[in-house]
C-alpha cells in the first residue's frame, strides 16, 4: 500500500517543492522532467597567496580522477567540500587559499 502511495505522489512532488527545478540543482536529482537537459560546466579553482595576492591555477586532475570530476561538476555541495579539502594541503605547503570560479 505504501509503495502504491509513493508511486502516486512522487510525480506531483514539484507542487510541494517551492524552489523551481531549473534554478536549484537539488530539483534535478530525481526529476523526470529535467532528465532531458544537458549542460556544460567548466570548473576552475584558483589559488591565491594571502600576502602577495599571487594567483595560480589548481588543476583538478591532480586531486581527482575523471569520474569524480564528472560527478563533481554539477554538484555545488561537492564543490564546497572539495574547496575545504584543497585548503588543507595548500595551507601546509605554502599558506595558499583556494577560491572557486564557475
Amino acid at each position: 500500500m505504501f509503495i502504491l502511495f509513493l508511486n502516486l505522489i512522487i510525480p506531483f512532488r514539484h507542487y510541494l517543492i517551492l524552489v523551481t527545478r531549473i534554478w536549484d540543482e537539488v530539483g534535478h536529482y530525481f526529476s523526470w522532467g529535467m532528465m532531458l537537459r544537458q549542460k556544460e560546466i567548466e570548473i576552475r579553482y584558483d589559488i591565491s597567496h594571502p600576502v602577495t595576492n599571487e594567483k595560480k591555477y589548481a588543476p583538478l586532475e591532480d586531486y581527482l580522477n575523471t569520474s569524480q570530476i564528472r560527478s563533481f561538476a554539477g554538484n555545488p555541495g561537492m564543490n564546497l567540500q572539495f574547496a575545504h579539502y584543497l585548503k588543507e594541503p595548500l595551507k601546509k605547503k605554502e599558506d595558499l587559499r583556494p577560491f572557486y570560479q564557475r
